[in-house]
């Protein structure tokens, strides 16, 4: 049962959990002053993420049980009696709740916990179930995946310290949009991966509704060229060096080609969303900003260590997968 927990949720969203943290390094960077008690917080933030991410694969989970085994999909339910559902049920019900015994807590960080349970429920289940209802599915999918989580942990670490500024509306909105045009994105392209499985379980999704082939225009004429403008604008609004960070990520960009040429042209879709977007952010974009935090005259190692401890199998999958295919 553990095992298919953390298969199933753990090393899935370990990934997402790349953007959560870019937003809690941003802000805890504008702190007057850091010390070995914001790895405190950041432990339980962790803690609370498995639990609210949890959440909404189970749900998920529990509602294509049916439509999964059909497909030979992995699910976490399947296996499991009556008892040990209940216990999976609970278990991410504390690790969602408990760590907010100590957060601070107001009305605003209970209506965006409230909005996100709310969208984990009707997306899954009728009567709405908006996972079959086209744009809507979409636009739900991409609040409760990115927007809503990456808000809530900004806001509860802005809460927890007092700033040395605020940030500006104008950059908050644009963060903001640049996860939600990500969601998009990241639930289209699951959509066309798992077009056949969906036809096969008549699934109405977004992506079967419309045909793999126009939804992927949509995704790579569209959606892609959109949220790189945004990223650009967002790097080059950060508190620091962002002209620095779109420098190297230019950089970045065409190591990437250069290496992977052939490949490139071959495959360029997947190149653009997996290499030059979801890599960059998952994996180099939260070190650059500790890096240049760090040398910008902010010499605390504890969050660099945090960092590079809770994100482990990440980068060690990242350089076996380099090692074997260039070395």
């Amino acid at each position: 049962m553990l095992s298919n927990i953390y298969h199933r949720i753990y090393d899935k969203v370990q990934y997402k959990f790349s953007l959560i943290f870019i937003g809690i390094y941003i802000v805890i960077y504008n702190y007057q002053e850091i010390n070995i008690g914001i790895l405190f917080y950041l432990f339980i933030a962790v803690i609370t993420s498995i639990g609210i991410a949890g959440l909404g694969y189970i749900l998920n989970d529990y509602k294509d049980l049916e439509d999964d085994i059909k497909n030979n999909k992995r699910n976490i339910f399947i296996q499991l009696n009556e008892k040990e559902k209940i216990i999976v049920i609970v278990l991410f019900l504390c690790l969602a709740g408990i760590p907010w015994l100590y957060f601070p807590f107001d009305i605003i960080s209970a209506l965006l916990i409230l909005l996100e349970l709310i969208l984990f429920y009707i997306y899954a289940f009728p009567p709405l179930r908006l996972k079959e209802k086209g744009f809507w599915g979409i636009l739900c999918d991409s609040l409760y995946a990115q927007v809503i989580p990456c808000s809530l942990a900004a806001y509860t670490f802005y809460k927890i310290q007092t700033p040395k500024q605020n940030f500006s509306i104008y950059f908050i909105l644009i963060v903001l949009l640049w996860l939600f045009i990500i969601g998009i994105r990241n639930i289209l392209i699951h959509q066309i991966d798992d077009f056949e499985n969906d036809q096969n379980t008549k699934t109405k999704t977004f992506a079967t509704n419309i045909g793999k082939k126009q939804t992927m225009k949509i995704v790579y004429n569209s959606i892609l060229p959109l949220e790189i403008i945004l990223f650009t604008i967002l790097l080059y609004q950060l508190p620091q060096n962002g002209l620095f960070i779109i420098a190297l990520y230019i950089i970045y960009c065409i190591a990437i080609f250069l290496i992977n040429k052939e490949h490139f042209r071959k495959h360029f879709a997947h190149y653009v969303n997996q290499r030059l977007l979801n890599e960059f952010y998952e994996i180099y974009l939260p070190v650059l900003l500790l890096i240049i935090y760090y040398i910008s005259g902010i010499h605390s190692l504890y969050i660099p260590i945090f960092h590079f401890v809770l994100f482990a199998p990440i980068y060690l999958k990242s350089f076996l997968a380099f090692t074997k295919k260039y070395f």
